[in-house]
């Protein structure tokens, strides 16, 4: 046997996710008992498969994987907080472990017809991860946010939202809908992106099909076209033509700011990297940021906002809080 054969990037997918040809599977049993060796290769790529979500599985390789894997035991052994944040990779790949303990199944709570049980998955800051629904609709969901639906839907698909999440749906007859606390956006089958965070305004942005969108303050509707994200404000929605893959860049490790204000920046940074961030004076609500933020540790991802923006910022070990200040106020005093 060719060990070759094995080293396409795709072929342990395959195998994992069992979409292998009878065949396929049973070259690769073959091909694992011929040695110590494979199946050590096999079991290395197994751990980092089940354990990472977030992360392209057809991009891993044997390289990566054991780069991924050692700062995984680094960062058991290491405490200080820029040691921590070494890479972005790890920074995925960490809180996304933490975050299967976070993850809870509610089997008490009823649905509003009938005694059906919903199934809650919560994701905290620094956590982001993806799963199938009942009917086969995709859901990644982004950190901090909370997802709630049935354990099996009936003849409205509903589920529950509070944060951010990206939505592949399943093309079905049955109405599919978002509820949130700001209102409810329903759809048949579709591609989007929804964010209902409680500090930040309800957004939705369409990438395929078509949405109906109700606000729940003022009842009003509004249908969304791809390419459009509505915006809720003050029980009206407000459509703009966007850049939609900056939008939904976060559910594949990246984080896309187009002229965004510093608040809210640092509001993402805070639930991307699990740390709380104090914004010092008034100056700095002033201040916008566009800049694309991947693959770096939180203190690459400083140093450059602080390069492009005019900032500074400073750690206390003690309370583990980051303050940032502009810099426009203390250039601008007299000596």
């Amino acid at each position: 046997m060719n060990k070759n054969d094995f080293n396409n990037k795709d072929f342990f997918a395959k195998v994992l996710s069992g979409n292998a040809t009878e065949q396929e599977q049973k070259k690769f049993e073959k091909w694992l008992s011929l040695s110590e060796g494979n199946r050590s290769e096999f079991e290395l790529y197994q751990k980092l498969w089940k354990s990472l979500p977030f992360f392209k599985r057809r991009d891993l390789n044997s390289a990566k994987l054991k780069t991924h894997l050692k700062i995984i035991e680094k960062q058991k052994r290491e405490r200080s907080f820029f040691y921590y944040w070494q890479k972005a990779a790890a920074v995925l790949l960490i809180p996304v472990l933490i975050a299967a303990s976070y993850f809870y199944f509610d089997k008490d709570k009823p649905t509003k017809s009938n005694v059906a049980t919903l199934e809650t998955i919560q994701t905290p800051y620094g956590a982001r991860t993806s799963f199938a629904l009942p009917d086969g609709s995709v859901v990644w969901l982004n950190a901090g946010s909370k997802v709630a639906y049935p354990h099996e839907f009936s003849d409205t698909r509903e589920v529950e939202l509070s944060g951010e999440m990206y939505l592949e749906v399943k093309k079905s007859n049955a109405p599919f809908i978002v509820k949130t606390k700001y209102g409810n956006v329903e759809v048949l089958g579709t591609k989007f992106n929804v964010c209902a965070y409680n500090d930040e305004p309800f957004q939705t942005t369409l990438i395929e099909g078509n949405v109906a969108l109700k606000s729940k303050e003022s009842g009003k509707q509004f249908v969304l076209s791809p390419g459009l994200q509505a915006v809720l404000e003050n029980g009206i929605f407000n459509a703009d033509t966007v850049d939609v893959a900056s939008y939904i860049s976060w559910k594949d490790g990246k984080m896309e700011f187009r002229r965004e204000p510093f608040e809210l920046v640092a509001k993402r940074l805070e639930r991307w990297f699990n740390v709380s961030i104090e914004l010092k004076g008034e100056q700095i609500k002033n201040l916008w940021y566009t800049g694309t933020i991947e693959m770096e540790s939180f203190s690459e991802v400083l140093e450059l906002i602080k390069n492009t923006t005019p900032i500074e910022y400073s750690f206390n070990s003690k309370t583990r809080v980051l303050t940032i200040e502009s810099k426009i106020l203390k250039e601008e005093m007299p000596m």
